[in-house]
């Protein structure tokens, strides 16, 4: 666990919050931790248990994300960013409520 800690840069007091879950492991983190254990970033999440279709999504795109050279990394996540602001995804107006 230290050499991970060190490799993280976080002292191995954080360590012990993230498998407790007192801290939040921030997604860039992610990435060097699977590095550091030698797995795919997918491989951290294949556990889950629900194995609905959401997580089976994520999973592929996370294993495609992988593939990329860093600067389409970047380009894909402006993307992802842009496409799930708000105005890009407006709200659905209200239902008309009818009257009693």
């Amino acid at each position: 666990m230290a050499d991970l800690a060190h490799a993280l840069g976080v002292p191995i007091d954080h360590m012990q919050d993230y498998e407790t879950g007192a801290r939040r492991i921030l997604p860039s983190q992610l990435w060097l931790i699977a590095d550091c254990l030698g797995v795919s970033v997918v491989r951290l999440f294949q556990d889950d248990p629900s194995g609905d279709q959401n997580s089976k999504d994520v999973e592929d795109m996370l294993e495609q994300f992988d593939l990329l050279p860093a600067t389409s990394k970047t380009r894909v996540l402006m993307q992802m960013r842009a496409l799930s602001s708000p105005e890009m995804n407006p709200l659905p107006p209200p239902a008309n409520k009818r009257p009693l």
